[in-house]
């Protein structure tokens, strides 16, 4: 069921600089800045919420420190990697409210969307269009121009790695459902999870080379192909 709630917010999205160098070298865990979300922050929402127009509240799942199995990928002893993500960030560009009122002006769309998290911090990350005029909307559509992703995995034997993957420089393009009905003065809020593990499950990181005790993603690869190809259906709403 689509979360929808209600409350008072103001303000717009504010984007984070140089988020790539931040997910990849974060400070260790346990300090201040660790604990403190690294995204793109819109001050306007009080508890989560908005008062007037869309709001979306951006999570990534699983929580950090959480960890899976790549099930389809088994290891020659049999089974797969226990799988964690450490960090992650995605800078999104023209992300947009698709509907029947306003689709494409500045009221229902966003230009540029820092969206980043450290170890020990998934909070959601607060996108707000307040000024969205009532109607109905049916999805959101936007691109993801970089990203990066960092984790660790236990490999065969129980030997383990730290994994990165990171594209400065891509257009890949993510859709998902909206399926709401805004009345005038109303406010809307949902939440839009990132799924992380659908983005590295089907890693064979027994295949890749490690240097210094890192597996480095590397553009252009097959792994780098199919973490794009997740990224780009891997944005939903929770239901």
């Amino acid at each position: 069921m689509i979360r929808l709630r209600h409350k008072l917010a103001h303000g717009v999205a504010r984007g984070m600089l140089a988020f790539l160098a931040s997910a990849c070298s974060g400070p260790a865990p346990g300090t201040k800045a660790d604990a403190t979300p690294m995204g793109d922050v819109d001050s306007g929402f009080i508890g989560g919420e908005i008062d007037s127009g869309i709001g979306l509240l951006f999570v990534p799942v699983p929580a950090f420190g959480d960890t899976f199995e790549n099930d389809g990928k088994e290891t020659k002893e049999g089974g797969g990697n226990t799988i964690s993500v450490r960090s992650a960030a995605f800078t999104l560009v023209d992300l947009r409210l698709i509907g029947d009122a306003a689709s494409g002006d500045s009221r229902t769309s966003k230009d540029v969307v820092e969206l980043a998290w450290n170890k020990g911090v998934s909070e959601p990350i607060p996108v707000g269009y307040e000024n969205a005029p009532a109607g109905m909307y049916s999805r959101v559509r936007g691109t993801v121009v970089r990203f990066v992703i960092t984790g660790d995995v236990e490999l065969e034997g129980g030997e383990e790695a730290a994994y990165e993957a990171a594209q400065d420089s891509v257009s890949l393009p993510v859709e998902f459902s909206l399926d709401l009905n805004l009345d005038p003065g109303e406010g809307k809020t949902l939440t839009v999870e990132i799924d992380l593990k659908a983005i590295t499950e089907e890693i064979a990181f027994e295949d890749l080379p490690i240097e210094e005790g890192t597996i480095k993603i590397s553009p252009g690869s097959e792994a780098m192909d199919t973490i794009e190809e997740k990224i780009e259906s891997s944005f939903n709403v929770a239901e």
